[in-house]
């Protein structure tokens, strides 16, 4: 049987792979995301394999400070985490150089790497020292966004954004916050439509007393 450890470490070589193949050769490598497509949702999702992994090293945590956990499980429950993160930079490859008009990003399959790219956020936000990796999700959603075309999509992906920003974590809240402004970067002149229901997260924004979500 197949270890964690060597399941994760597998998992990692290939999706940094298949984010080095799609920076080398564009939209030539894209429509071989859907032999691996629905593996890298269940990735992401937390109720998917590395969401499991994921849930384990929360409690792994836990059991470490009360000295009852060792260093692996530690460091394998992180290494999923990491796996993550390859994942999302393949996505935000896949979004720049997806130029074959809508064969592998179906209105469905863009539908479930929202829901499952948006959310995320919350495993980011839990673990402070991930600056770059928050940096590769911000640019990965506002890539989505270009990827999609139309503003039905920009305007569910906003919204979720927008639901995060109340977040009961500063973290969430400041992430969210930071996808919304590139994503208004991103569209410019087209996000005038989604304007009147961003203003009132903004102005709630304002009275946020955490120095994390306020400008």
């Amino acid at each position: 049987q197949i270890s964690d450890e060597h399941r994760l470490s597998r998992r990692m070589s290939f999706y940094s792979i298949v984010e080095a193949l799609t920076k080398t050769l564009k939209n030539v490598f894209v429509p071989y995301f859907s032999h691996f497509m629905d593996l890298s949702i269940s990735l992401l999702c937390s109720d998917g394999p590395a969401g499991t992994l994921n849930r384990k090293h929360r409690k792994a945590k836990k059991r470490k400070g009360a000295g009852t956990t060792s260093e692996a499980s530690v460091s394998c429950a992180a290494a999923s985490f990491r796996v993550r993160c390859a994942v999302v930079r393949a996505f935000r490859e896949l979004f720049v150089h997806d130029t074959v008009g809508g064969v592998v990003l179906t209105e469905e399959i863009l539908n479930k790497l929202r829901a499952a790219i948006v959310s995320f956020v919350l495993e980011l936000s839990s673990l402070p020292d991930n600056i770059q990796e928050a940096k590769d999700w911000v640019s990965c959603v506002v890539e989505m966004a270009g990827a999609s075309g139309t503003d039905v999509f920009w305007k569910v992906l906003n919204e979720d954004l927008l639901m995060y920003t109340r977040n009961q974590s500063a973290g969430t809240r400041y992430l969210a916050l930071e996808a919304v402004l590139e994503l208004i970067n991103k569209l410019r002149e087209d996000f005038l439509v989604l304007l009147p229901e961003t203003l009132p997260f903004l102005a709630e924004l304002l009275e946020d007393s955490d120095r994390y979500s306020t400008y």
